[in-house]
């Protein structure tokens, strides 16, 4: 009686296939862990990149609702003498 011709392949999957079943399984698991943690941490990723952007903008629109400095302080620091540094500047 003659043997079933078993393909020849030597690919991942066929090598795959010839395991054992608790090999196989330990392999399922092995991938589904992996890949839940790789998920996990692109989605953590994904959350603080999203966190800080709106950290961001919200930076911005207060940058651009403040007030500019008034310039009139400033001058007037001057006119009274004091210089901007602190210094008092010489009348003559």
């Amino acid at each position: 009686m003659q043997h079933p011709i078993e393909p020849r392949t030597s690919g991942v999957l066929a090598q795959f296939s010839r395991a054992p079943a608790w090999v196989q399984i330990l392999a399922i698991v092995g991938f589904l862990t992996i890949g839940i943690i790789m998920f996990r941490l692109v989605a953590g990723l994904v959350v603080l990149a999203a966190v800080l952007f709106v950290l961001y903008m919200i930076g911005k629109w207060v940058r651009l609702r403040r007030p500019p400095l008034v310039a009139s302080a400033v001058s007037m620091r001057c006119r009274c003498g004091v210089q901007p540094h602190g210094g008092r500047e010489e009348r003559t």
